[in-house]
């Protein structure tokens, strides 16, 4: 059974005190910049790479380059470690370590 709260929120809304408090309330861990911390990690990459591929996507002319870098449509090859950290491994790490998380049942 996963334990998981997700908080959707806009800028300025106080998402992040309610989370807080939700948080401390249940005794759990709250993960919003652990999140990113332990993505940049398991990515070895530095933070700030994981804070720019957070919630935006690659630009069309790095896309274009990709599909031609790897031979084929974009998706038809595997990332690696020595890929570039773009919004793709961003994805695919994010994924490992929520599941992680979740799994853990770190609270």
């Amino acid at each position: 059974m996963y334990r998981v709260i997700t908080i959707e929120r806009e800028f300025g809304s106080g998402a992040a005190e309610i989370a807080a408090s939700l948080a401390d309330h249940l005794h759990w861990k709250l993960w919003d910049q652990a999140l990113t911390q332990e993505i940049a990690n398991v990515a070895q990459v530095d933070p700030s790479a994981v804070m720019c591929c957070d919630e935006r996507r690659d630009g069309r002319f790095h896309r274009l380059a990709k599909t031609f870098w790897r031979g084929s449509y974009q998706r038809s090859m595997e990332l690696n470690t020595a890929a570039p950290f773009d919004t793709d491994r961003f994805v695919a790490i994010s994924e490992q370590v929520m599941r992680k998380v979740a799994s853990a049942g770190i609270v």
